[in-house]
């Protein structure tokens, strides 16, 4: 494991003290940054996953915060149905062109970090789950461990990434002519995610074809339905 200390001295010998309290805000503010920036990363480094019912609500606020939605299934009448992920001003229009949206649901939206929008709206006994990279907690205390899935679940391999992120982030702002202002760092950082990213393949192994279902992008459950 790294502590958020531990990256803190680590990022310091390259590129300058914490001692001041500025320097230290700055450090972990983009330590934190970096976080983020991994979690971001496909293929993902860490999922979770949770069954929510929204309860014949074609709009629902999910009680955690999410990054971003990797997939989404809903339930309806014991059979598992996929959603497929569009825009919200796909959906918007798709509810303006139907006289009734019922279930099952058939895609989503993700607006803002909270909240999905759903068409057709789900029954009230359907229930979604979905699979997810949350909004990491930002690490604030000289304990914390980004390993640690409140604070982004980035494993002890990957730390350095991290490290790497907030010296090219904080080099480029310090103007620091050592490192041709962060560049160095900039493609150590990219060079790890590089390899991250081939490890993370390696252990997901070969995917399955995935069925083509129409050439549209959006498939209207009423054929009586028309988009413009």
């Amino acid at each position: 494991m790294s502590t958020l200390t531990e990256l803190e001295v680590e990022v310091a010998s390259e590129i300058g003290s914490i001692n001041a309290t500025d320097d230290q805000t700055a450090i972990r503010r983009e330590l934190n940054r970096g976080v983020r920036r991994i979690l971001r990363q496909p293929p993902y480094v860490y999922l979770t996953s949770q069954t929510v019912t929204p309860g014949a609500n074609a709009d629902y606020t999910i009680a955690t915060s999410i990054l971003l939605i990797t997939d989404l299934y809903v339930t309806a009448g014991s059979v598992d149905y996929p959603l497929e992920k569009t825009s919200l001003a796909d959906i918007i229009r798709l509810r303006q062109a139907s006289a009734s949206s019922a279930g099952p649901a058939r895609y989503y939206a993700q607006v803002g970090s909270n909240k999905l929008a759903f068409y057709p709206t789900p029954a009230a006994a359907d229930t979604m789950t979905v699979y997810y990279v949350p909004v990491p907690t930002a690490m604030s205390t000289s304990s914390h461990d980004p390993s640690d899935a409140t604070y982004g679940g980035i494993p002890v391999d990957y730390h350095d990434l991290i490290a790497r992120y907030a010296m090219a982030r904080l080099a480029s702002f310090d103007d620091d002519a050592s490192s041709a202002q962060g560049s160095r760092y900039w493609e150590e950082f990219n060079s790890g995610l590089a390899q991250m990213r081939r490890e993370l393949n390696r252990h997901g192994g070969r995917r399955l074809p995935r069925a083509r279902l129409s050439n549209r992008r959006i498939f209207p459950s009423d054929p009586s339905i028309v988009i413009r």
